[in-house]
């Protein structure tokens, strides 16, 4: 098995002040290989900024090391770090007069002469990485002509063209609507592959992580890092765990967060005929207006999938209805 292209070793994160030490996670050894997506997740607070300034060279670790290609990352010149990782970070650029041609360019920095000059090479790479991240015929457009998901997919280009065989992410889907969020996660998870660079990001969006990361860093607070796939995480619980709360429970069964609504003494029993999905978003709808599913229940809701209608029934009378609004409406009249 080839090496981790990312290794810490006994890794230390956290703060110095004048007064003081901070550490916020202790004793971490990760590993990253080629070609994969990592997504970095855990509560607010828990380190992963500091994590990622970390493995970046931003921030001196407390104690261990960071190697990249083998490689102490604490001991490589600025410019030597620029050639073995290429940093994203989630501020949202605020430039007028620069062309996505230029942006992506600045990538090739570690390459060019002190004029900056671009060789045919350089520009082969530039139009490519445009390719990569769907923005062929945006060269000459600026920057500020572009849309939130267009501009990060033009920064990602950027780090492209830098040529590492690292690229780090801090929340790269954050100001993006649910469309530009689904598009660079799965742009990255693909990226990964075609280019075999390890990509490392940061996230808050759980179930995208879920759906598209290779492996998982699921960090907690002061408790260090369970590594692992996204699936193995949830069959060992690990993953329910460190997001449990009072007001949501992660459903293991369909790998969705689901709302803890306050239940009321009304029971109802739930039946289906026929196969589809109605019958799953009845039981959604019904647990949202404060019912409680039991097989026991006198009263029961059944879902006609071959009719796509609904059937009341309360004290031997029965209610068709033809949505699940007007489904809910009898039952509170009932």
């Amino acid at each position: 098995m080839p090496d981790a292209i990312i290794q810490t070793h006994d890794l230390t994160i956290g703060y110095v002040t004048r007064k003081a030490t901070y550490p916020v996670q202790i004793r971490l050894s990760l590993e990253v290989f080629q070609g994969e997506m990592v997504c970095l997740i855990g509560p607010n607070g828990c380190g992963k900024s500091t994590l990622l300034r970390t493995i970046a060279g931003l921030q001196p670790p407390l104690r261990g090391e960071v190697r990249i290609d083998n490689l102490p990352l604490g001991k490589q010149s600025i410019s030597d770090k620029a050639r073995l990782l290429s940093l994203v970070l989630t501020d949202r650029v605020e430039v007028s007069n620069l062309t996505v041609f230029n942006l992506v360019a600045m990538g090739r920095n570690p390459y060019t002469d002190w004029l900056g000059k671009l060789t045919d090479h350089d520009k082969q790479l530039i139009n490519t990485a445009l390719s990569q991240v769907h923005l062929e015929g945006y060269a000459d457009h600026f920057i500020n002509e572009l849309s939130d998901g267009e501009r990060q997919r033009a920064m990602i280009a950027k780090a492209l063209v830098q040529d590492t065989p690292v690229i780090l992410l801090d929340e790269p889907t954050a100001h993006l609507d649910i469309n530009n969020r689904v598009e660079v996660m799965m742009l990255l998870h693909e990226l990964a592959r075609q280019t075999n660079k390890a990509i490392v990001l940061s996230t808050h969006e759980l179930d995208l992580a879920l759906q598209t990361a290779d492996k998982l860093w699921l960090m907690t607070p002061k408790h260090g890092i369970a590594v692992g796939t996204p699936e193995d995480l949830i069959l060992t619980n690990r993953f329910q765990k460190v997001f449990a709360n009072n007001s949501y429970r992660f459903d293991p069964s369909t790998g969705n967060f689901m709302v803890k609504h306050a239940e009321t003494p009304r029971v109802v029993s739930l039946k289906a005929i026929g196969t589809g999905y109605r019958a799953y978003w009845t039981e959604r709808a019904l647990v949202r207006n404060g019912y409680k599913i039991s097989p026991d229940a006198t009263d029961f809701v059944t879902v006609d999938e071959t009719t796509d209608s609904w059937l009341f029934s309360k004290d031997g009378k029965e209610y068709v209805c033809s949505s699940l609004q007007e489904l809910l409406a009898q039952m509170e009249l009932n």
